[in-house]
């Protein structure tokens, strides 16, 4: 991309590949650590029946961000692409169309959740109707607020493409992982309650956006330029990469609830409580080593655009895979094998003595993160790097494994 309005200059590219994937890592390692110094004290002052309300108000922003269409890394590899072409007029017409797609989603889970509320309410879950107002609160505005971040998302996942993973990734840790946490204590140490907790995210929610925005405008005016529009062209490569994208994590997010029903199903709840135990303990490591991956899919897209279909491009994601995969390689195995060693010590530790079957759990689960984890810079590389139906057919093959190995031994 040209400099008249393009980005500023970037440090060297393997340093920034490091500050990204370290400030990756970095950002989730917050999140888990205020969640689980925060929960006790939400718990405790919400009560039982309201803290449920605020899980499923979490379930719901899961899922509207869930259903995304690919679009933010879709977009993501754009401006990468982009920046390693130097075609900085396709990047901007992607990013004013990414801001056009998102509002149109953001508006229609809005209207999707008011419309579905009571159904949802009073008729599936069968909230008594003390609460049944104040859960409608809480459900249109925890989707209200993943509209607003998704408002935004377009320029995270410029900032993103730029190669500037570690700015979006600073801001989403100091804001969204430490001062939303400390937002929950000021809250509810206010008896503020879930109202309360609803506006503090929407506060929050803004002020990350308009500091992406911000940021953006700094380090690439013509990307923030301009209004939310719908260019055709772009509009087109956006959905066809982003169909992808939307695919693996559709498949990836069936995992969990089917393997917990069908383990509820056959083995009973106390079963599913031991697995969550488990499960959780795995997707916390699990989480952070693909927060430090995820830095390779900007990077790969650039490589690959610059010089599409050449040798040479093909020669330097080769040895972008090689390197990726030698450091994961250092990063996973010495991880999970003392997590596997410790695994009965550390149940013992946090949830007390008779959770040998969690600490079993564990072990098996293990076995599948180290395999996940090791083939994610190739599959990164391939979604990255114009090979899309690759990355889908193997992000696929994971949840058809998983579902498949509950359904024979459950």
């Amino acid at each position: 991309m040209s400099h008249g309005g393009g980005p500023a200059p970037r440090p060297d590219r393997g340093l920034q590949l490091l500050r990204n994937a370290l400030s990756g890592g970095g950002r989730f390692a917050i999140g888990a650590l205020t969640a689980l110094l925060v929960t006790p004290f939400a718990l405790s002052r919400l009560g039982d029946a309201r803290f449920g309300l605020w899980a499923l108000a979490g379930a719901a922003i899961g899922l509207v961000r869930l259903l995304d269409l690919g679009l933010v890394r879709a977009l993501t590899r754009e401006v990468a692409s982009a920046l390693g072409s130097g075609t900085a007029d396709d990047a901007a017409s992607a990013v004013r169309s990414a801001r056009a797609l998102m509002l149109l989603l953001g508006a229609g889970s809005i209207l999707t959740a008011w419309w579905l509320r009571e159904p949802l309410l009073a008729g599936l879950l069968a909230l008594p109707p003390p609460l049944r107002a104040e859960a409608g609160y809480v459900l249109i505005g925890s989707v209200a607020v993943a509209a607003l971040e998704g408002a935004f998302a377009p320029y995270q996942a410029a900032l993103d493409g730029l190669g500037r993973m570690d700015l979006s990734n600073v801001v989403d840790g100091l804001v969204q992982r430490l001062l939303s946490p400390l937002g929950v204590l000021l809250v509810l140490g206010a008896g503020w309650g879930l109202r309360g907790l609803i506006w503090k995210n929407l506060v929050l929610a803004l002020l990350a956006g308009l500091i992406y925005a911000g940021l953006l405008e700094r380090l690439a005016p013509a990307l923030r330029a301009g209004a939310p529009r719908l260019d055709r062209a772009a509009t087109r490569r956006l959905l066809a990469f982003g169909r992808h994208v939307q695919a693996v994590n559709l498949g990836s997010a069936l995992i969990d609830p089917v393997a917990k029903t069908l383990l509820g199903r056959g083995a009973g709840l106390e079963t599913v409580a031991l697995y969550e135990l488990a499960n959780r303990v795995t997707g916390q490591l699990g989480g952070a080593c693909m927060a430090l991956s995820n830095a390779l899919f900007p990077a790969a897209a650039e490589l690959a655009a610059a010089g599409t279909g050449s040798d040479a491009a093909r020669a330097r994601l080769v040895a972008l895979h090689r390197r990726a995969t030698r450091y994961t390689a250092w990063l996973v195995l010495p991880a999970w094998l003392i997590l596997i060693a410790l695994a009965p010590l550390l149940f013992e530790a946090w949830v007390g003595p008779g959770y040998a079957d969690s600490a079993r759990a564990l072990r098996l689960m293990s076995g599948g993160w180290i395999l996940a984890l090791l083939a994610l810079p190739a599959f990164l590389l391939a979604q990255a790097g114009g090979q899309p139906r690759i990355s889908t057919v193997g992000g696929l093959v994971t949840p058809a494994v998983s579902i498949g190995l509950c359904l024979l031994l459950v």
